[in-house]
Formats: structure tokens, sequence, C-alpha cells
């Protein structure tokens, strides 16, 4: 079986987001799931959805989500949160997935540590001695894709609560905080330098990253490097790549996300998100967005 925990809060996105990534999870996989959503309003989620509070933060939800970052994320690694003894993925709600979450899952099996996204090309994994040497700002992880068993790492959340709520004060701002506590990433770095490798860039991967960097013109000429990158999960975010945007990019069209920049030339991704907030798509199973 393999757990699932997804973290919403706010009113970005509506439970069609929960629904259509679970969908596609779903078709792709022939594995027993367990689905556990943390949120602050489960209005509208589907029954087999184990919907968890927030657990305490020691503020107001609004406060810490206020304060930057999303920390709030965090909570996954809460006691009594999750099955610990799972394997579990993570999925950010704005992560595509198109191909079996198994093949990520089962990376476990060879080395069971805390496996995301790379947040650079560094394999510090292979260097462990390099990865003590960085400096405090130094983080390594893009945690919109995170796998692991979470009875590995169920100090991090109650970690981060003592030293954030030692370090915090009302009238400071966030830059004035200690750098591992801005964001969830930075802190889940330190916490657990010597215990992450990165997911490989074949099955999951960001897509600023992968299509929208300085040799994207040139890999996009050839049609099956393009596709065999991110095969299984690809994350989307930044304000440019919004699903409601990208749900209606025409081919061609110029994207700019911060220093980057491509061409759209991605039908199956916008045919996926266009699919996912249809308000009245069916439900067939046997229909793949992703083709």
């Amino acid at each position: 079986m393999i757990q699932v925990v997804l973290v919403k809060w706010g009113r970005k996105y509506d439970p069609r987001y929960i629904h259509g990534l679970l969908d596609a999870i779903r078709r792709h996989t022939a594995r027993d799931l367990r689905v556990v959503c943390i949120t602050d309003d489960a209005t509208g989620l589907s029954p087999d959805i184990i919907t968890r509070p927030f657990p305490d933060l020691g503020m107001p939800l609004q406060d810490m989500t206020a304060f930057g970052g999303c920390l709030p994320k965090l909570s996954m690694f809460a006691p009594a949160v999750l099955d610990p003894d799972l394997k579990t993925i993570y999925l950010d709600i704005d992560t595509g997935v198109f191909g079996d979450i198994g093949e990520l899952v089962d990376l476990l099996d060879t080395h069971p540590c805390l496996h995301a996204l790379p947040n650079h090309f560094l394999p510090h994994w292979r260097t462990p001695w390099l990865s003590w040497m960085t400096p405090e700002g130094c983080y390594f992880i893009n945690s919109s894709v995170m796998v692991f068993r979470p009875g590995q790492h169920a100090d991090i959340f109650t970690d981060f609560l003592d030293a954030f709520h030692k370090a915090y004060r009302p009238e400071i701002a966030r830059k004035a905080m200690p750098l591992p506590l801005r964001s969830d990433e930075r802190f889940i770095s330190q916490h657990e330098k010597g215990k992450l490798r990165a997911l490989p860039r074949s099955l999951a991967g960001s897509f600023k990253d992968l299509y929208m960097g300085p040799l994207d013109r040139i890999l996009g000429t050839f049609p099956f490097l393009m596709k065999s990158r991110g095969r299984v999960a690809l994350t989307f975010h930044g304000d440019a790549l919004k699903p409601d945007l990208m749900a209606g990019f025409e081919p061609g069209q110029e994207i700019r996300q911060g220093g980057f920049r491509t061409r759209w030339r991605h039908p199956e991704f916008a045919r996926y998100w266009a699919d996912i907030l249809a308000p009245d798509a069916p439900d067939d199973p046997g229909h793949d967005p992703s083709k």
C-alpha cells in the first residue's frame, strides 16, 4: 500500500485539484492507496480521503502562512498524522502525475531515506561530508515531491516547532529569522543532512528546471528526450505556470518564469489541466489526459 499525503489551506485550490490529482494517480497505478489530506477546510472532499486538521502550531495557521514560505507543510511529520510505517509520497497540489507513483516510492527499498526534488545539481547524497560543510543558508531540496517513511523522520515537526518558537517574536520580520526557519525546504535540508537523496530527473522534476532551461530549444528538437523527463510526476510552480493559465496555453506562446523562458510546445500538459478544471468533466477512468 502507498500512502499519499496532500496539504491544503486557504482558497487557492478547490476540491477539483485534489480529486483530479488523485484520479491521475489511480489511472497509473494498481497499488492500493491510503490518501490523507491535511487541511483547514475539508468541504467538498471525497469521503474516501482521510482528512486531518493541522496540528497545534503554537499560533493561528494564518499567522504562520502569512510569515512566508510553506512552513505548515511540515505538519505531515507531526505525530499521529500519518501511518508511520507506510511508504509515503507527498505531492504539491499543482503537480501533474503522468506515471506510476509506485516507481517513486519503491526507491525506499534501496535507499531508506527522504527523497525529494533537487534544489540544485550538487549530488550531496554521494558526498555526505560536503553537505555538512555547506553554510547554513544552503538548502538542497524542492519539497514539491517527497518520498519517505514517516516513522523515520518523526522528529522533524517537533524539532521545528521548538526551534521556531524559540526564535519567533511577533515584531520581527521573516528575514530576521534564522535561515532554516524561513521555509519548510530550508528546515528539512538542515535537519535531515545525511538522510536526503534527490529523486531521479527521469522520474520526477520541476517543469521550470526540466523544460525551461538554457538548452530547452535544442532539446525541444528531440521530442523523445523531452518526453523522458519527469515522466511520473512533474510539478508546475510559479505564477506563470498556474494550472488555470496552462489549460489555455497555445503552441508557440512565450512563457516566462523568473529568469527562465520557453515557447510552449506541450499540449499534453495543457490538456491535463484543462481536464482537471473542466466544470463537468466526465468521470472516465479510462481517459488519460496526458495523451
